[in-house]
């Protein structure tokens, strides 16, 4: 299911800025570590003010693709291939990243029970006063907080969860050890939308910025047990969706 939030989104007048530096990134104008052209001189070829030109390099650094030198200016940090996603496989986030080696890790934000959600608890087939444990985990990508993974699971079912994933941030690792060795996902909910607040904080991001939410609920192929509600959130400018 696709849907759409949000609304028409306005362009702000520095994003057409951000575009034309990501073409010429995209045709290799610049070379890595080449001095990219002055604030001043965007700033007249767009008719902008020089307060509009430092927000695009400030997209653009929040991006990953340019870095400053005090006094010096901007420059450009060579261009980041976006990740091509396959979005049918029944792998782990971690398994699809695999291939990248270096350019890929995950940080674990927090894990903690939660107050009643009749949505959550529902999806997860839970009583009203059983405790459920939300998982908050930040996937990188070239170190740039690239998406934000969010779980939710049955305390009862996995109560040293905690514990186990302060040592290794992988909940797919963690299902392995406990002798869950085949998983699947099922009702799958696709939504286009923008980054809100939070995440935008966590993404340490600002402005509007494209994003993929993907819901979905896993179980135990072998059993059919309800294992997890998750929601993925994925920077649009950091990869390409396959189905």
């Amino acid at each position: 299911m696709i849907n759409y939030h949000g609304g028409e989104a306005m362009m702000t007048s520095w994003e057409p800025v951000v575009d034309y530096l990501l073409e010429n990134m995209q045709k290799q104008t610049y070379k890595k570590d080449e001095r990219l052209p002055s604030e001043h001189e965007l700033a007249q070829r767009f008719a902008l003010t020089r307060i509009e030109i430092r927000k695009a390099y400030d997209r653009l650094k929040e991006m990953g693709y340019v870095y400053s030198r005090q006094g010096k200016g901007n420059y450009y940090a060579g261009y980041l291939e976006k990740v091509e996603l396959a979005l049918s496989s029944a792998d782990s986030f971690s398994m699809k990243m695999s291939s990248l080696s270096g350019r890929y890790y995950t940080r674990l934000i927090s894990c903690e029970r939660i107050a009643f959600h009749k949505d959550i608890f529902e999806r997860l087939q839970a009583g009203e006063c059983e405790s459920i444990v939300c998982i908050k985990r930040l996937r990188y990508l070239d170190h740039m907080p690239s998406a934000m993974h969010i779980s939710y699971v049955k305390e009862s079912r996995f109560s040293d969860i905690r514990d186990s994933l302060q040592k290794n941030p992988s909940l797919y690792a963690y299902f392995q050890d406990k002798g869950i060795k085949h998983i699947t996902t099922e009702d799958t909910q696709l939504t286009i939308s923008t980054l809100n607040t939070e995440e935008r904080l966590y993404m340490k991001v600002s402005g509007i910025v494209p994003c993929m939410m993907l819901k979905s609920i896993s179980r135990n192929r072998d059993t059919g047990e309800l294992l997890e509600v998750s929601t993925i959130i994925y920077r649009g400018d950091k990869f390409i969706f396959r189905l």
